[in-house]
């Protein structure tokens, strides 16, 4: 994918971003707050159901039904919305995406093997992380996270875990150089530069 692109398309239009999990949303939610994301607050679209400036939702029926009811302003005039969707594994695009009918510009980040690695990078667990690993193939790194670091999906622990945005940041970039996979985006390519 051509980042430079991306990008692009990001600072040029309004912008969804669809959390799959507590864990990503509050992610996003401080990025946002410590104004450290790419696209302005401005411009990003609020889920008028929780008034934040994120949804929850994922499926392509709920977001046409919540939020492409008109068109919405951008520098193409093409009154296309970008849709970033947080996701643990690149989506399976295609018919989902060509139910938006062209009004949406989807795309993943994907936060591989999963977006708890970051918990893992923040305690400098990583070394833990691999050896329990090895014991049992079968573990997730947000199984390993709540057994070894003590960390539950609680929307508010998750916030005060990540009550620092610049740690926050640290953790995506060290993240971002130690498993971004270069045909693919991940968080980092969300953050301003």
């Amino acid at each position: 994918m051509d980042r430079s692109y991306v990008r692009k398309q990001l600072a040029s239009h309004y912008v969804l971003v669809s959390c799959e999990g507590s864990f990503e949303a509050v992610v996003v939610k401080r990025l946002i707050e410590g104004n450290r994301l790419l696209m302005q607050s401005d411009y990003l679209v609020e889920d008028s159901r929780t008034a934040e400036l994120y949804t929850r939702l994922r499926k392509p029926a709920d977001i046409i039904a919540r939020f492409l009811r008109y068109d919405y302003p951008s520098e193409a005039g093409d009154g296309k919305l970008v849709l970033a969707r947080i996701v643990d594994k690149e989506a399976k695009t295609g018919r989902a995406d060509r139910s938006y009918h062209g009004r949406v510009i989807p795309f993943d980040f994907v936060t591989r093997p999963e977006i708890e690695m970051l918990a893992v990078i923040k305690e400098d667990a990583e070394s833990r992380w691999d050896a329990a690993r090895r014991k049992d193939k079968q573990l997730k790194v947000s199984q390993f996270c709540k057994l070894e670091l003590g960390l539950s999906k609680s929307f508010a622990q998750l916030e005060k875990y990540w009550a620092d945005v610049d740690e926050l940041v640290w953790c995506i970039g060290a993240y971002h150089k130690k498993h971004g996979k270069s045909g693919l985006l991940d968080i980092s390519d969300l953050l301003a530069r």
